[in-house]
């Protein structure tokens, strides 16, 4: 195990979001070769993450489904703007 200090703003649920959106935009947009159409799945992951979200009463679980909807939303901005 190693300890290591890490800001207080990096444990924010704001930040880890906005760097789970960032991350995924990247990483499809790498994937991508070409511009295509975003695919049918995406749009069914995102209904179903917010759904959960929406649903759940637990607080681990709403920043679960918030993190997945984020890292969903990025791929699917990564297809828009490819």
């Amino acid at each position: 195990i190693q300890y290591h200090y890490v800001d207080k703003k990096r444990l924010k649920l704001s930040y880890l979001i906005k760097m789970s959106f960032e991350r995924n935009k990247s990483f499809t947009k790498i994937k991508l070769q070409k511009k295509q159409k975003i695919p049918n799945y995406l749009w069914r992951k995102l209904f179903d993450y917010a759904i959960n979200a929406f649903f759940s009463f637990d607080s681990v679980k709403i920043r679960y489904f918030l993190m997945r909807i984020a890292s969903t939303l990025g791929e699917i901005f990564a297809y828009k703007e490819k």
